[in-house]
């Protein structure tokens, strides 16, 4: 019974009824599994103690809701996950983020866990670790009423893990492997597809006792590693995690002496890449034509020499007897001649 009194007009009293916390019931509306990726979603898991789901009877006022706010009755609730996995329970710290909350809008308390950002190594274990379920634990604290707990469980699906983001291919390897982990359900649904058409990719051999699958990429024929590709992508996705990754395919062309490989990755040509590629032509070149010109510059040196030290004879055409100081037959244009052979010395 409650006592009360209104000061001046009466005194009485009123028997009330109060019921205490029933057994602490977990649910989860609107999701059916948990994807193991950051940012994915923010996930609720209701907490009731009665048998309804509200504990609130009609609206509350503004000046209500923000009182609620002040008292937080949060503070009443604990929760926690593991995983089902013992041999991954010790990762559920890494994983997830869980804080009680009470929603004043609704009168609802809920647990809600939220994914972190997940280490690389940390991933790479969810990913073979096959299977596995989260248990979500809400406890009452305080009071009478305390140890009150009510638990579920709903599937866990990390999502697929690669440690490649980049691949090459040359003559020495005309085919390289990718390999994805993650469990069966992810993987068989999979798709990987090349940007390129000069990029094929194999039907994939998976490897169910380690939990991954492989896929050989390769090019359509082999003289498109002597004539070089531009770098493309080969996409990962899956339908069931909404993942998307890329992985980058480099392919080398023959570079001949080029390098100590004998390869070099591909860019585009242009005219002075082409230019500098010939250089076998260009020098073969220059030493036919230096050659010509030494050859030419001394066929024509040795004919001046022979022009020049031909004798020149006088034979006489008329009847005297001896010889003139001077030759009759003095032709002009033989002096010119001569002179101007001499000058050219």
């Amino acid at each position: 019974m409650v006592y009360y009194e209104i000061p001046g007009s009466v005194k009485t009293y009123r028997e009330i009824t109060v019921t205490g916390v029933g057994k602490a019931t977990v649910s989860f509306h609107g999701f059916t599994c948990m994807i193991g990726l950051p940012n994915f979603n923010v996930y609720r898991f209701l907490v009731t103690t009665m048998n309804k789901d509200s504990s609130l009877r009609g609206d509350c006022s503004f000046a209500q809701v923000k009182a609620m706010s002040k008292l937080k009755p949060e503070s009443n609730l604990a929760c926690s996950v593991r995983f089902s996995n013992i041999v991954l329970q010790f990762l559920a710290p890494s994983v997830f983020s869980v804080e009680p909350e009470f929603l004043a809008d609704t009168g609802q308390y809920s647990c809600t866990v939220i994914i972190k950002e997940i280490p690389d190594s940390v991933r790479r274990e969810l990913s073979s670790g096959g299977d596995t379920y989260i248990s979500v634990k809400a406890s009452v604290l305080g009071g009478h009423y305390a140890g009150q707990v009510g638990r579920t469980e709903i599937s866990f699906i990390p999502g697929f893990y690669m440690n490649q983001s980049s691949v090459t291919l040359s003559c020495k390897e005309p085919t390289v492997n990718i390999t994805i982990f993650g469990i069966v359900k992810v993987l068989n649904e999979l798709e990987v597809r090349s940007q390129s058409p000069a990029i094929v990719v194999s039907p994939p051999i998976q490897l169910y006792s380690v939990s991954n699958i492989v896929y050989s990429l390769s090019t359509v024929n082999l003289s498109l590693l002597q004539q070089g590709l531009p770098c493309t992508n080969i996409s990962v996705s899956s339908p069931l995690t909404r993942q998307v990754m890329h992985v980058t395919v480099t392919v080398l062309r023959s570079g001949g002496n080029g390098g100590t490989t004998g390869e070099l990755p591909f860019e585009e040509s242009t005219f002075f890449d082409q230019l500098v590629e010939s250089y076998q032509v260009l020098m073969f070149t220059l030493f036919a034509v230096l050659a010509t010109t030494a050859i030419i510059f001394i066929a024509y040196n040795a004919f001046l020499t022979r022009i020049q030290t031909i004798p020149v004879i006088y034979v006489s055409t008329s009847s005297q007897t001896g010889y003139s100081s001077t030759p009759p037959c003095s032709n002009p244009r033989r002096r010119y001649l001569q002179s101007w052979l001499w000058s050219v010395r």
